[in-house]
């Protein structure tokens, strides 16, 4: 055998020697009982599943498998549960954030892909509740310039002929795309916007006649039992009002967190998603000026002002490292002048 080959088969068996012996004499239940209060539960599972026969403590390590098991099954609730609470607060790219941290550590999990799932479907949700509404807005913009089109129609010009055309193209092709959305929304049981989407798909074809969804909608919106599910609605749309009113005159990151969180705990069904939205618009705004106002005072060499007005913000967004990050630096500036002073 050529001496370089020897010399390299040689550093291999004596490093893995070394790794062996070194895991040999490691205190894998210490290790094990750290992994598990950091929970850090891929090196809990590492270290169960690595661990010798031979070594002293593969017994006491094993013992703890169900534990650990149970556990990561806990923590994955957990962190789903988390994921659906950010959001019904319309923080979406948290969630989704979070979903995928799990899904590369537990891949091929069958409740976090049942959990993203979900997810989506919510957004998917969220997103028809917006065209809808855009679509409606666009219908009632048409329908009240009506007589803009007549008086392009009675120019007898080509240009103002193609241009009336343009128009009742769009308001063919609008039509038909509000009444099939309007039956997505039959099929949700979204009967305000059932009515809305059909009502105004009917007026844009100048017809009388009623799709029977539209009157199922019409007659479902008069019950007894829609007036309460409205009523209980509308309580709670008013207390949420109440706090994202409070935060406005007082300006302060408390209440606008408390407004969120009212949101998180009564934002199940998604009735409250176009407030959660407009909400998590006004967190991430305000979320952004105090940490440009933070970054203004840092350049400025204003460290403990720097510091003040980015901890104000954190309660917004506390997972958000790039944030986290600057205070931790400015914490180490800090230190190192007071260092300097003594």
């Amino acid at each position: 055998m050529p001496l370089n080959k020897f010399v390299i088969l040689l550093s291999v068996l004596l490093f893995s020697g070394c790794t062996y012996q070194t895991l040999m004499e490691s205190d894998l239940d210490n290790e094990l009982d750290s992994a598990r209060s950091n929970r850090d539960y891929v090196k809990a599972l590492n270290i169960i599943s690595k661990t010798p026969e031979e070594h002293p403590q593969y017994q006491l390590v094993q013992q703890q498998r169900e534990a650990v098991l149970k556990e990561i099954v806990l923590h994955q609730q957990r962190r789903i549960a988390e994921a659906d609470s950010l959001a019904r607060s319309g923080r979406w790219q948290e969630a989704f954030s979070l979903i995928n941290d799990l899904d590369k550590q537990w891949r091929g999990n069958e409740d976090i892909a049942a959990a993203r799932q979900t997810l989506e479907q919510r957004r998917h949700q969220r997103l028809q509740q917006l065209r809808a509404d855009l679509l409606s807005s666009e219908a009632d913009w048409l329908l009240a310039h009506r007589g803009s089109v007549k008086q392009l129609e009675a120019l007898a010009n080509r240009q103002a002929e193609s241009l009336a055309n343009q128009v009742h193209h769009r308001q063919s092709d609008l039509a038909d795309e509000m009444s099939q959305l309007g039956h997505f929304f039959a099929g949700q049981k979204d009967w305000r916007r059932t009515r809305a989407l059909l009502d105004g798909a009917r007026k844009l074809r100048n017809s009388e006649q009623h799709d029977p969804l539209l009157s199922e909608a019409e007659k479902q919106l008069a019950g007894a039992a829609h007036r309460r599910e409205q009523a209980a609605s509308a309580r709670t749309q008013q207390r949420a009002d109440a706090l994202i009113e409070a935060y406005r005159k007082s300006d302060t990151i408390n209440d606008l967190v408390a407004a969120r969180d009212y949101l998180q705990k009564n934002n199940e069904d998604g009735s409250l998603d176009e407030m959660a939205s407009n909400l998590e618009s006004l967190c991430r705004e305000r979320f952004n000026q105090g940490v440009r106002k933070g970054d203004r005072f840092y350049a400025s060499g204003n460290y403990p002002e720097a510091e003040k007005i980015w901890r104000e913000v954190l309660p917004l967004y506390p997972g958000n490292d790039a944030l986290s990050g600057k205070i931790q630096r400015v914490q180490r500036v800090l230190g190192n002048l007071q260092n300097l002073k003594r």
